[in-house]
């Protein structure tokens, strides 16, 4: 053998194991990107959801807070209408317009009843709109970062096809 054919063969020999060495590097590369980031961005949308679901629950127990007051103030109107004067259905009528926000009042009507009953809804429909918001921004840092991850994804599947190129490439001549 003369010495350019084994400079010839040590080269090759030298690239065959520069390829490997890529390949497996590219290869954990997309171990890295699979395991660690992807696995941390389902945890943060995982996280997103559970809150914009919490948040979900606070609008429907508000909801049926003011159905539920909505029903006593029905309750409250009858009372009126029947007997306003009777010191047990007085002490409703003034138990609800407290619920309402409204101090005592000693003029217990029907318009301030429904009155005071349509700012409180006016009140919750501004609650429920906040925390609706603050839902919507939970769902929408959750799909950026679904994206996110699905770019993560075809980055890891690109390193391991390189990556496994390169390693079977040493294999060949």
């Amino acid at each position: 053998m003369t010495q350019s054919t084994l400079q010839t063969k040590g080269t090759r020999l030298g690239k065959k194991w520069w390829a490997l060495i890529l390949g497996v590097a590219l290869t954990i590369a997309s171990a890295i990107v699979s395991n660690y980031f992807i696995a941390k961005n389902n945890d943060m949308v995982a996280e997103w959801e559970r809150e914009a679901t919490t948040v979900n629950q606070q609008i429907d127990a508000i909801w049926e807070n003011t159905r539920s007051l909505e029903r006593r103030k029905d309750t409250a109107i009858l009372l009126l209408i029947k007997d306003a004067n009777h010191p047990e259905s007085r002490a409703f009528i003034i138990d609800t317009l407290a619920l309402f926000g409204v101090q005592q009042s000693t003029d217990l009507s029907y318009q301030l009843i429904q009155e005071s009953f349509h700012e409180y809804k006016g009140e919750v429909l501004e609650r429920i709109d906040d925390r609706f918001l603050v839902k919507q921004n939970y769902l929408e840092q959750a799909q950026t970062v679904r994206s996110d991850n699905d770019v993560l994804v075809n980055v890891a599947l690109c390193f391991q096809i390189l990556g496994l190129i390169f390693v079977l490439s040493r294999g060949g001549e």
